[in-house]
């Protein structure tokens, strides 16, 4: 049974948000930037078009050209691993195939969502996956935004499939952690605030949202984890802390788009809606931000808000 180890997915991996600018287009651009940040700040592993990339609300050519220029850009950098879940089975299975086309080192694969389908169920639609998928598959199992969980037996069961090597478990329950750890399973985190503490319970890694804006000391917790020592933590910057926030207000989709589109905020007539405040603040060309990009910033200048992909993290003054 092949794991996570052996195609190189440890460590810390991020699922990248989606660059678009103000007119809802993808930024190319900004993607490549942000695909170079992140090799250079030793992150093992790209995720192209998951949750966090905002994929419900990605094209096929979306998916296609994203995962298309990562793989040129940052391939024999970073493993470059394509979400492709659906909660249809075809469409898992047609979007699973079309990225193992485009060389995606494997394919991130979530459990059907809305339709709460049984354990066989999930067999069978895994199965589906892996049967049709040239590339390796990476199980994904998120109960509170799926209403579905991959019991811990299934998973075991499914990792028996040749193609299958391992799980992305979104929960903080340690035992589930360590039991598929024991049973041989490749698991990695889906749960920044536990992702230390499922590495120390044999989790090889995590796919992490935070990552997005501190790559570098995501990498460096998750070597140090893997390695068995504890790393000393500096204090943590204020740009960081909105991470808290944004993780509990939900996103908002402007008519022209998704919230990644417009950095976490939506136009108001005229103003922007801060998700970390919940309220509106001064006109767009009244904002300013630090850059994440470097740590050691400490000058700001005026933009059009956009991701920390673009050097530019929206706060409030």
């Amino acid at each position: 049974m092949k794991t996570l180890d052996d195609f190189g997915l440890t460590g810390s991996l991020v699922a990248l948000v989606t660059p678009m600018d103000d007119r809802g287009s993808i930024d190319l651009d900004a993607w490549d930037r942000l695909l170079d940040w992140h090799a250079e700040s030793g992150t093992r592993g790209v995720v192209v078009g998951g949750t966090t990339g905002e994929s419900a609300t990605l094209s096929a050519e979306e998916r296609n050209e994203l995962l298309e220029r990562a793989l040129g850009r940052i391939g024999d950098r970073c493993r470059v691993v394509a979400g492709t879940g659906a909660a249809s089975t075809a469409a898992a299975v047609e979007q699973s195939v079309r990225a193992a086309r485009c060389g995606a080192h494997a394919v991130l694969v979530v459990t059907p969502y809305y339709n709460r389908p049984p354990q066989r169920g999930l067999v069978a639609h895994y199965r589906a996956v892996a049967d049709a998928c040239e590339a390796p598959v990476i199980l994904y199992n998120v109960p509170g935004r799926t209403a579905v969980d991959l019991d811990p037996r299934t998973t075991i069961e499914l990792c028996r499939h040749d193609r299958i090597i391992g799980i992305k478990e979104a929960v903080s329950d340690m035992q589930r952690v360590r039991r598929l750890a024991d049973a041989g399973i490749g698991v990695l985190s889906g749960d920044d605030p536990t992702a230390r503490e499922a590495i120390r319970n044999g989790a090889r890694g995590v796919i992490s949202v935070a990552a997005n804006v501190a790559p570098g000391r995501f990498a460096a917790m998750c070597e140090a984890a893997l390695a068995g020592t504890r790393l000393p933590m500096p204090p943590m910057p204020n740009w960081l802390r909105c991470i808290r926030f944004s993780a509990r207000r939900p996103t908002r989709y402007p008519p022209s788009g998704c919230s990644a589109r417009w950095a976490g905020s939506a136009p108001v007539s005229g103003f922007r809606w801060c998700r970390w405040t919940g309220r509106t603040t001064r006109p767009v060309e009244r904002w300013s931000a630090r850059c994440p990009t470097d740590e050691n910033s400490t000058g700001e200048r005026r933009f059009p808000p956009r991701h920390p992909y673009s050097a530019s993290w929206p706060c409030c003054r």
